[in-house]
Order: C-alpha cells, then sequence, then structure tokens
C-alpha cells in the first residue's frame, strides 16, 4: 500500500510538472520594465531562462557568461542578419571602408614600417623596433651601427611613435 502511494505521488508530482512547464512556456512575457530611463537597446534585450526579455541589453561583443568575441588588437563589427537578428564579428579593419581604419602609422610614420636591423656592429644594446606584421613593438639587440629609425630605447617609446 505505501508503495502504491509512492508511485502516486511520483506520477502526480511527474503530471504538475509538464504541466507547469507548459503552462509557462504558453503564457506571454510581459513587456520589459527597467526602472529610471526607458533603455533603449541597439541590439535587443537579453532573455531570462524563461524567454523572456530582462532590463539588460544585448551585447552581441561581448555575451554573457562568455569570454570576449575579439582580441586586443582586434575591434568588434556587429552586422544585421536577413532574419533580424545581429551577427558579431572581429576585424582590424571597419566594415564600410577598410582602408579608413587601417593603422596610420603607415602613413605618417614610415619609420614604422622600416625593417628590424641589428647592425654589422658588435655591441649589446637592448633596443626595440615597431613589428607591422604583429603590430606591436618587440625587443631586440642592437649592434650599436648602421641601424635605421624604427630603433627605440623603450617600449614606451616605441608605442607612443607607432601605435599611438
Amino acid at each position: 500500500m505505501v508503495r502504491l502511494f509512492s508511485i502516486v505521488i511520483v506520477f502526480l508530482t511527474f503530471i504538475y510538472a509538464i504541466e507547469c512547464a507548459a503552462l509557462r512556456s504558453s503564457q506571454p512575457c510581459p513587456p520589459v520594465k527597467c526602472s529610471g530611463k526607458p533603455k533603449q537597446c541597439a541590439y535587443g534585450y537579453q532573455k531570462n531562462k524563461d524567454g523572456c526579455e530582462i532590463c539588460k541589453c544585448n551585447d552581441p561583443c561581448n555575451p554573457p557568461g562568455k569570454a570576449k568575441l575579439c582580441g586586443p588588437k582586434q575591434r568588434c563589427f556587429v552586422d544585421k542578419k536577413p532574419d533580424g537578428t545581429f551577427q558579431a564579428r572581429c576585424d582590424t579593419s571597419s566594415p564600410k571602408n577598410p582602408k579608413e581604419n587601417k593603422p596610420k602609422d603607415k602613413a605618417s610614420k614610415p619609420e614604422c614600417n622600416l625593417p628590424k636591423l641589428t647592425g654589422p656592429c658588435r655591441a649589446s644594446f637592448p633596443r626595440f623596433y615597431y613589428n607591422a606584421a604583429t603590430q606591436s613593438c618587440e625587443s631586440f639587440t642592437y649592434g650599436g651601427c648602421r641601424g635605421n629609425k624604427n630603433n627605440f630605447n623603450t617600449k614606451a617609446e616605441c608605442e607612443k611613435a607607432c601605435l599611438a
């Protein structure tokens, strides 16, 4: 008798859980209400576990609970898909005019595009040069003569000249 009663309780609990889930999913979500000023979310609102919108804006470049989409030398661009949703992508140029966002140092700082040149002399000076391929300042050992202008005493000097 006790076993039959336990089975009935388990069965009813199971039915109740199914009905509650169905009821919860069939009810429309209430409109989003944010305290203070009305929030304008360019990429829509985040949703809770029931699929209802909450007062937090979507950020396709920095999704909640996940790592940032783009690396430190990349920019995040958001494209609107035909179905009205948004998709983020990483790039080093802009979607409208790729030439517009290329690093300005390429045109205005020709020394930053020169190759690393240690020189033929045998001194050993720690220096930094701008590596255009990696778009970063890297260390090298300068021999002391016949180098070029892509030769900086400190990483800060290199970054100020070539990354500013």
